[in-house]
């Protein structure tokens, strides 16, 4: 099943609403003629304005009249085949369709499969209701027509989960704890680094560490693995429960809190383990784990609870937010055994202002950056590198080291790129990285005319070997929690641009170690990228000055320290 937006590509579509409650689990992209069935107000993302007609009206429609090419069944809980059919005389012949889980995710059939999965559904019910089932689900733990989620259960959720473990008892932090870290999985990621290093300074301290990770750890996804294992780290992914599948009752836990949730097939092997090998902390990463996983700890008495943001909130990235995160974060810092943590000052800030809290909730973490990796080449290697990547003498070279996501604002790069190339007629440029927006970032690049100039290297395993040929680098995202590009290229003494957002300006000593610039302002970054090609010296003095203050203020043995410390007893979660 796919994940994500809707693309309808502009074309006329039916978006047959049977669970407007739930409208938030579709969103709907090029939704330019999109007509919505629903007997009550329903506002689905990306189809808000969208005209709406009753199904009574739908029936009175001559067959054919509203020329549906793509069908939109919203959502397979409620489904009925005959709605569907209703729907399909509408459509033309060859319409394609749409099938929405009440999770979020969707998958594309043609009009015979939608009524049939509908049809299929229905008799679940039905047979869902007799006392087979039921005795089914009791001694197999086997349900036929399992609960679905469902937005206003996972609304809630964590203000019961919150008021239930609040009479709980709760047993004491040992000064060397059990952790277990919880994350989504381990790809080649700034959050996934500093779990990594921290672990591993973790592991050196003598403590019992481990990784779970909700999803499957297979080919990118498991990059980190191989250095946790090699440093005595356990790495376990949990996987995703089966709909059918029940909780076993006697394991005491109050799982009726979570039994709709849009993320149960995720919370409940996450409860299961936590039951079957319980930690003394459990330290979790990025929103979603983190919404998720403190849920999950407090239902199972697990006593120091971290939940760890790595950027500015999810407000700043739609695609990543998720409708309960708010929520569930408000109830969550009411709980003692829950301790925030921010990677900036930036963040908690803004992270406190979106959930309306002191900012004095968060603790404060900078990353820890291993310095002693990235030392700068002398100038005769560094020479010699250059030539091997087939840069002149007298080129000045620029690096960018980021994903080609939107929060990123690759097109400002290429634009600055253009400008800069204006300029400085010796500008060459690398950038090291993919993302979702590549395709388009490639396409804006090559219709300015930057072949020659620009260069895609996309992912690469050693981002350093790249930063050693450096003059500068860049970075123009919108939002940043404590950049590590920034830190990289500070260490490896190259002078970086960089936009004035989140928790850069505490990467970066503005004319010091680099520049700050507003975002989007294409021609300033330009300009600041110019004055560092025609000055050497100033340079040379900005790399010596950004390596000490990396040294200074981003170690790896300060940030295991200070993440220890949050571990203990003694330290007051609010």
């Amino acid at each position: 099943m796919a994940n994500g937006p809707i693309d309808l590509e502009g074309a006329p579509t039916l978006v047959l609403c049977f669970d407007p409650e739930l409208a938030i689990a579709a969103e709907l992209r090029g939704a330019s003629g999109v007509q919505v069935v629903c007997d009550g107000p329903v506002e689905i993302p990306g189809a808000e304005a969208a005209p709406r007609l009753t199904w009574k009206e739908l029936r009175a429609l001559p067959k054919g009249s509203l020329g549906a090419t793509r069908l939109v069944v919203h959502t397979l809980r409620s489904a009925r085949p005959r709605g569907i059919l209703r729907g399909l005389r509408q459509c033309a012949p060859d319409a394609h369709c749409f099938l929405v889980d009440s999770h979020g995710s969707w998958f594309e059939s043609n009009g015979r499969g939608a009524v049939v999965l509908a049809a299929a559904r229905g008799l679940r019910r039905l047979i869902g209701a007799t006392p087979v089932a039921r005795l089914a689900a009791t001694y197999l733990r086997y349900e036929v027509d399992p609960s679905w989620p469902n937005l206003e259960a996972t609304l809630g959720a964590a203000d019961e989960v919150v008021a239930y473990a609040e009479g709980r008892p709760v047993r004491e932090v040992p000064a060397t704890p059990r952790v277990v870290h919880y994350i989504g999985a381990l790809g080649p990621g700034g959050a996934e680094r500093q779990l990594t290093l921290l672990a591993r300074g973790a592991r050196e301290r003598g403590l019992d560490v481990e990784v779970w990770t909700a999803y499957s750890l297979e080919g990118s996804e498991g990059h980190y693995v191989p250095d946790l294992e090699a440093a005595g780290v356990k790495v376990r992914a949990l996987g995703l429960h089966h709909r059918t599948r029940t909780m076993n009752p006697k394991r005491g836990v109050a799982v009726d809190f979570v039994r709709d949730h849009l993320s149960s097939f995720t919370l409940y092997p996450l409860i299961t383990e936590l039951q079957r090998d319980p930690p003394d902390v459990l330290h979790c990463w990025l929103d979603e784990s983190n919404t998720l996983g403190a849920i999950a700890g407090l239902l199972t008495d697990v006593p120091r609870i971290l939940v760890s943001t790595r950027n500015v909130s999810p407000i700043h990235f739609p695609r990543l937010l998720r409708p309960w995160f708010r929520t569930s974060y408000q109830a969550l810092a009411r709980s003692p055994r829950v301790t925030f943590v921010a990677n900036s000052q930036a963040g908690a800030d803004d992270y406190a202002a979106w959930l309306e809290l002191d900012p004095a909730r968060f603790r404060r973490v900078y990353n820890g950056f291993e310095g002693e990796r990235f030392k700068r080449s002398n100038p005769a290697q560094r020479a010699t590198q250059r030539k091997l990547l087939g840069f002149k003498d007298d080129a000045f070279v620029v690096v960018g080291v980021f994903r080609l996501a939107e929060e990123k604002r690759p097109q400002d790069f290429v634009r600055v790129v253009a400008r800069l190339r204006e300029l400085v007629p010796t500008l060459r440029v690398l950038h090291l990285g993919v993302g979702a927006q590549a395709e388009r970032t490639h396409h804006e690049a090559r219709q300015l005319g930057l072949e020659e100039v620009l260069d895609f290297r996309g992912r690469v395993p050693d981002p350093w070997r790249y930063l050693q040929v450096a003059d500068a680098s860049i970075l123009v995202s919108d939002a940043e929690g404590c950049p590590n590009a920034a830190l990289e290229s500070q260490a490896m003494q190259v002078p970086i641009v960089a936009t004035r957002v989140g928790g850069t300006p505490e990467t970066v000593v503005d004319g010091e170690t680099g520049y700050l610039c507003d975002m989007g302002d294409v021609e300033g970054i330009a300009q600041r990228l110019a004055q560092l090609a025609g000055d050497p010296e100033l340079r040379a003095r900005m790399g010596r000055a950004g390596a000490e203050l990396v040294a200074a203020r981003f170690g790896v043995g300060r940030m295991v320290e200070e993440s220890l410390a949050l571990y203990s007893d003694k330290v007051s979660a609010s």
